[in-house]
C-alpha cells in the first residue's frame, strides 16, 4: 500500500511537470552561394580590419588582410567603393580612409571602377590571395574610439 509521503511527492512531479513553460530557441541561418565565375572570402574569416596606432610617433598607421579571390573565365576582377570610406567617433570626429585591394587604390563609384585582378591566363579557376590596405588620413586625430564600414563592389569586367 501506498503512504502518504509517496503520493504526495508523486502528485507533486506530475504538477510541476504540468505547468512546465515552454521555451523557444530562436537563431539566424546564413549561406553564400557563389558564383560560378567569381568568389571572394575573407582569408581566413575576417571581419574586421583595426587600424594599430603608434604611440611613439602618435600616429594611425595602416593595416591590411587578405580575400581569397577565386575566378574562372578570361574576365578581369574590377572593384569600387560604393562611398568615400571614413571612421568617426562619438563626437563626431571623422577619419578619412584611403582603401587600396591588391596594392590598386578604389576610388568611389562605378564610373571609378579599377581592375585589381587581371584575367587569368587559364581556363581553369584561380585561387589568389589579394591584400586589402585600409589607410588612414595623416592626423593629428582626437582621441576616441573609431569606427566605419567600408563597402566595395567587385563585378567581373563585361
Amino acid at each position: 500500500m501506498l503512504n502518504k509521503t509517496t503520493v504526495a511527492a508523486a502528485v507533486l512531479l506530475v504538477s510541476s511537470s504540468a505547468f512546465a513553460v515552454p521555451q523557444d530557441l530562436i537563431f539566424d541561418v546564413t549561406a553564400n552561394v557563389p558564383s560560378a565565375n567569381l568568389s571572394l572570402t575573407p582569408d581566413s574569416g575576417w571581419s574586421s580590419i583595426a587600424l594599430p596606432y603608434d604611440v611613439v610617433n602618435t600616429r594611425l598607421l595602416s593595416a591590411s588582410k587578405n580575400l581569397r579571390a577565386t575566378t574562372n573565365g578570361s574576365k578581369d576582377l574590377e572593384a569600387w567603393l560604393m562611398s568615400a570610406a571614413s571612421m568617426k567617433n562619438g563626437t563626431g570626429d571623422n577619419i578619412t580612409l584611403d582603401v587600396a585591394i591588391n596594392d590598386v587604390d578604389l576610388g568611389v563609384g562605378q564610373a571609378s571602377k579599377q581592375v585589381i585582378l587581371p584575367a587569368p591566363t587559364t581556363v581553369a579557376p584561380v585561387d589568389t590571395l589579394i591584400p586589402v590596405t585600409v589607410t588612414p588620413a595623416s592626423g593629428p586625430h582626437s582621441e576616441g574610439s573609431y569606427s566605419g564600414q567600408v563597402t566595395v563592389v567587385y563585378d567581373l569586367a563585361p
